[in-house]
């Protein structure tokens, strides 16, 4: 159960993310560039564990470890697509959003790149 508050950062290409700190994680939601949602079954609204290599990869750009990334998929014209992605990080509030802030960019390249866009 998430108890915390969210902390919003709004940032000036228009995305957002809000991190809630809960017991030793940090958790990171931000909404995506569209992508294709790496699921099999229907795409009304659904919510996609994303499996370990991508969790190492991400780990491996932010730099700190990365427990567990789910993907939201929603239809977007027919086909199901990824629009936010939650990012459970162990580590301090503070120096996540610094990290996820700084990386961002380069977190939605990787998810262009192995799932493409819708």
């Amino acid at each position: 159960s998430i108890s915390s508050t969210p902390s919003i950062v709004r940032y000036d290409d228009g995305y957002w993310a809000s991190i809630v700190p809960e017991n030793r994680l940090t958790i990171i939601s931000s909404d995506i560039p569209p992508v294709r949602c790496p699921s099999t079954g229907e795409c009304s609204l659904e919510v996609v564990e994303l499996d370990r290599e991508i969790l190492s990869r991400i780990s491996s750009i932010l730099g700190i470890g990365v427990e567990k990334i789910l993907m939201l998929c929603v239809s977007l014209m027919g086909i199901c697509s990824g629009v936010t992605i939650k990012i459970l990080v162990l580590g301090e509030p503070g120096e996540v959003v610094k990290l996820f802030s700084d990386k961002r960019g380069e977190v939605f390249r990787l998810l262009a790149e192995t799932y493409g866009s819708p």
